[in-house]
């Protein structure tokens, strides 16, 4: 890895490999070389069956800010697979897209709770204060006013979450959501 950038050009030259865990390796290489040119090497590579090397091709993206990556947490966002779906909910945080954005506060308003999909609500609700943005506070704010009858457990600790995670917002509103949400007997 020290020797990244004298590699690059080697490193690129052997992405055809079949070995999963070859091909994953040099793509960490190339995200040591600090170089966000490699990314445009990186689209037939996105496209290798092993999950573990598109995730890292993923990160690498995202790491240089390429479109790709956004356009790539957007289609796996969408995916019917849960082991991608709860992948891209993660390294959505990094995200500053607004459809991103927007593809989390959907997971997370999502009707009914089943036990598998409270995992992605959860890390939905880190993602998105990790993005900070302040337009998710109202999405927050509807979420935490709502009473649920069925599976009230599940939906209280997702609003404790949110709760918690206001801290991250750094905005006005989500202090006053904070105040409200305090004074409320909701959480009780």
């Amino acid at each position: 890895l020290t020797m990244a950038e004298l590699a690059k050009e080697a490193v690129l030259a052997r992405l055809d490999d079949r070995r999963w865990y070859v091909v994953r390796n040099l793509v960490i290489v190339l995200q040591h070389t600090g170089d966000p040119l490699v990314t445009g090497h990186l689209a037939p590579v996105a496209r290798f069956p092993h999950p573990r090397v598109r995730q890292i091709v993923l990160e690498t993206y995202i790491r240089f800010r390429d479109p790709e990556g956004d356009r790539l947490l957007l289609l796996d966002l969408n995916s019917d697979d849960t082991g991608e779906r709860m992948l891209a909910i993660r390294h959505s945080g990094e995200s500053g897209d607004p459809r991103v954005r927007q593809a989390l506060e959907r997971i997370l308003g999502e009707k009914g709770l089943p036990r598998e999909r409270f995992a992605e609500k959860k890390e939905a609700i880190h993602s998105l204060a990790r993005i900070g943005c302040p337009d998710t506070v109202p999405v927050l704010a509807k979420m935490l006013e709502t009473r649920h009858f069925f599976r009230k457990s599940l939906h209280d600790a997702l609003k404790r979450e949110m709760v918690l995670s206001l801290a991250q917002y750094r905005d006005a509103s989500a202090v006053a959501l904070l105040r409200r949400t305090a004074q409320s007997s909701n959480l009780r």
